[in-house]
């Protein structure tokens, strides 16, 4: 959180902190287990700047735990963050 924090240069509330974590631990439980979730909404509507922010951000799973985010978790977490950053960033 305080990657995607710092990196949108936004102070996100603690539900949506929460939301993301609560989410990311699944997220990560099914690239564990090879059985992520399948975005089903049109990608090329979702923010660039935040889907490169999450991608940044996940970088600390490669390393830490060897775990990769398919796109797909990500774009659910970009779609997440989407409903909040507008709203907060102003």
């Amino acid at each position: 959180m305080q990657a995607l924090e710092l990196g949108l240069e936004v102070n996100f509330d603690y539900a949506t902190k929460v939301q993301i974590a609560v989410h990311t631990a699944y997220a990560l439980e099914r690239m564990v287990i090879r059985d992520g979730l399948v975005y089903r909404g049109e990608v090329e509507l979702l923010d660039q700047l935040i889907f490169e922010e999450v991608n940044r951000a996940s970088g600390i799973f490669v390393s830490g735990m060897n775990l990769t985010l398919s796109d797909d978790e990500k774009y659910y977490i970009c779609e997440m963050l989407s409903e909040v950053y507008n709203f907060v960033s102003q």
